[in-house]
């Protein structure tokens, strides 16, 4: 089966609750003129985590044989949708898949640095799911986006798809800020977005001081991206419904982008789990970045 490059990397069963998010990722890679992975792992096990998790009880272990049969099935249902996915869509992008047994984030790490995938689309899970199941999910997210050289995108629950014209970039300045903003602005040139570069700090007055500096210009030169504009609002103590109102009011966000930092800036802001409240409570799309990134 050939591979393409420029790929972005979406995990689905095909089940009726995975389709809206697997259109939205179709849309996505058509209009970045990119061709679409899909990944299927068989995990049986996950199946009576759930169920556990919901009633108390579970089933008795899969034997191999009925893991190859998840599998045959799994493959007839892939060729159907992509089958179905060319005569829907005018310009339908290429479309592969991979079908894997194993552990859920060892085989979404592996797959997507294997093929170089530009993007990993993730589904967010909603915490009324049960906290222990959440729990899991979002250690998964962590050590996901911690391993991939590639950014991860975490979709809400059936959100409806639009282009990213505007972009909230959360940001202290950092070095390696810089190279995330122009990896964003390679990744999206297609949609010409305007990106802000959005500082959370103690001291408002840190916008004036960065613009005398030129600080935005210097963005804007290493960037190679003129549509960054830098701006700043103070340290609500971790009140993120109240910079929430800002980004979505004043600078009408569609995309929120964040390197995800072990320590530090980040959970300086969001004590003491941002990007889990992120999640949660944004209500939009979120990429995040490793600060392993490479150039």
């Amino acid at each position: 089966m050939e591979i393409y490059d420029n790929t972005i990397m979406i995990k689905t069963d095909l089940t009726p609750g995975s389709l809206n998010n697997l259109d939205y990722a179709i849309n996505l890679a058509i209009d970045l003129k990119k061709a679409l992975l899909l990944l299927f792992i068989n995990t049986p096990e996950l199946y009576n985590l759930c169920l556990r998790e919901k009633t108390g009880y579970a089933l008795p272990a899969f034997d191999q044989k009925e893991r190859e049969q998840i599998k045959e099935q799994c493959e007839v249902n892939m060729k159907k949708f992509i089958k179905r996915v060319k005569k829907t869509y005018r310009n339908a992008p290429p479309i592969n898949y991979f079908i894997e047994d194993g552990q859920i984030t060892e085989k979404i790490i592996s797959v997507a640095n294997m093929k170089k995938a530009d993007m990993v689309i993730f589904n967010n899970m909603k915490e009324e799911a049960g906290s222990r199941l959440y729990n899991s999910y979002y250690t998964s997210v962590e050590m996901i986006v911690k391993s991939l050289e590639c950014p991860v995108l975490i979709m809400p629950e059936n959100h409806d798809y639009r282009k990213f014209n505007n972009i909230v970039y959360l940001t202290d300045n950092r070095e390696e800020d810089f190279l995330v903003l122009k990896k964003l602005s390679s990744l999206f040139s297609p949609f010409n977005p305007e990106i802000i570069a959005m500082n959370i700090c103690e001291n408002v007055d840190f916008e004036l001081a960065i613009s005398s500096m030129g600080f935005q210009k210097m963005i804007r030169t290493k960037t190679g991206n003129n549509k960054i504009r830098v701006r700043t609002v103070k340290n609500e103590n971790g009140n993120f419904f109240g910079y929430m109102e800002k980004i979505n009011s004043e600078y009408k966000a569609d995309l929120i982008v964040l390197l995800k930092e072990y320590g530090s800036f980040i959970e300086w802001i969001f004590n003491p789990d941002p990007v889990k409240n992120i999640l949660k409570d944004s209500g939009m799309p979120v990429m995040l970045y490793s600060e392993n990134i490479n150039s």
